[in-house]
């Protein structure tokens, strides 16, 4: 069984928790969830918490912006596609107990509906992160 890549992790890397400092950087803000773990954590989140909506649609060019920059950046994404998405999951269940549960839940059903769409946004990357 292979090892899973632990690190550094940011714990809720969304946009809320970006500052953009230039036309190509960002740095990431409010590090209160950060810790030592699986990387695959920080890579799951926003697969369902950021690009997919409470209204049920999927912004598949942001996910592919994003796992492809990381690709670009890293050299290779240090997990499965399939475990990007079990992470996700397991952020999104997490995240049941902020706001509107039922929204929350129609979104994780609608995730686990379309599991194939998300994980293909991991793995395709954007034409300028090829």
């Amino acid at each position: 069984m292979p090892l899973i890549p632990v690190s550094t992790i940011h714990g809720e890397p969304a946009a809320s928790n970006l500052l953009h400092v230039g036309p190509d950087s960002a740095v990431l803000l409010d590090w209160d969830e950060s810790g030592y773990g699986p990387v695959v954590l920080d890579l799951g989140f926003p697969l369902i918490n950021e690009f997919l909506s409470h209204d049920l649609r999927f912004n598949g060019a942001a996910a592919r912006a994003f796992y492809g920059a990381y690709r670009r950046e890293a050299g290779f994404l240090p997990t499965s596609a399939g475990g990007i998405f079990t992470a996700a999951l397991f952020h999104a269940l997490r995240s049941m107990m902020f706001h509107d549960l039922e929204a929350r839940w129609r979104r994780i059903v609608h995730a686990v509906d379309h599991e194939q769409e998300l994980i293909n946004a991991t793995l395709t990357p954007t034409n300028d992160s090829a």
